[in-house]
């Protein structure tokens, strides 16, 4: 009994520190040349919320009334993507408004049709999904975070992500410097660590023009789709810090750090977020 107690907790030893190796030997694939800070076309999507009291209402009125109106502009290419989240009820500050639910509709590269938002709105002032309808935003997404799908398996994994939204409100007299540092440092990190498939999502949006909101709908400049696979949290979490301290020092200089950043950032900006989950039924792809 003795001797297969040791074997056992011989084996389960072996198993971490080989764990623990395979872990750090990936993390020594940090290479700061391959980071991608040049600047690309950007790429821009239709966000849409809502409060809803009830998901499976929300679900249901949305699948009858909105859906086979943006099914039929993804056919006629007016919509590339179709990412639907629900989460748990968000609200700003003293803002009475909340919302619950986050759709994202990718556009196509080509110049924005006007018409395609209009047309929603108009399907939504039809239907049941009138009441509780928060806002409509016009975003582009962050230089550098547009990390859709886990670099390995990508579609395939997607229902395996834990996600998470954030939507942040950032000083106006201070956008322009925080949203350079997020070209100059998030992008790049999240895209090493994307590449070493420790991390499977992140989509960063800034904000371009509120097209449509009820009254005291709270306006964010920034919204975060971020997710991880539960395996790519495990191999993340030991070097986490490390990687992105790595990136403070490239982009900012020497002493910098994580931590260091986003105190900064914290002066600056409120970060409202949630874990959120995807609604696959009505996710739409390429």
């Amino acid at each position: 009994m003795k001797k297969k107690i040791k074997w056992t907790l011989s084996v389960l030893f072996s198993s971490i520190i080989a764990l623990i190796l395979f872990i750090f030997i990936q993390d020594l694939t940090y290479d700061k040349s391959k980071t991608d800070t040049e600047m690309k076309e950007q790429k821009k999507a239709l966000v849409l919320t809502w409060e809803a009291n009830n998901q499976r209402d929300f679900w249901h009125n949305y699948e009858r009334d909105l859906h086979p109106v943006i099914k039929a502009l993804h056919h006629e290419q007016q919509i590339s993507q179709v990412f639907p989240f629900e989460h748990k009820p968000l609200s700003y500050k003293d803002s009475a408004k909340r919302w619950t639910n986050c759709i994202v509709l990718m556009l196509p590269d080509e110049p924005y049709n006007t018409e395609t938002h209009s047309s929603l709105i108009s399907s939504i002032e039809k239907s049941a999904l009138c009441e509780g309808f928060r806002s409509l935003d016009l975003m582009k997404i962050q230089q550098g975070l547009d990390m859709f799908y886990p670099v390995k398996d990508g579609i395939k994994r997607e229902p395996k992500l834990n996600q998470t939204i954030e939507y942040l409100f950032s000083k106006p007299e201070a956008r322009e410097q925080y949203y350079e540092d997020q070209h100059r440092f998030s992008g790049p990190a999240m895209r090493d660590l994307h590449r070493q498939d420790k991390a499977g999502r992140f989509i960063g949006f800034e904000l371009e023009e509120r097209l449509f909101a009820s009254a005291n709908v709270p306006q964010w400049d920034v919204i975060h789709i971020i997710g991880f696979t539960t395996w790519q949290e495990i191999k993340a979490a030991p070097f986490f810090y490390g990687a992105w301290n790595k990136h403070a020092e490239r982009a900012f200089g020497e002493g910098m750090t994580f931590k260091k950043k986003v105190a900064e950032w914290n002066k600056i900006r409120t970060n409202i977020k949630s874990s959120a989950k995807q609604h696959f039924p009505v996710t739409l792809r390429k």
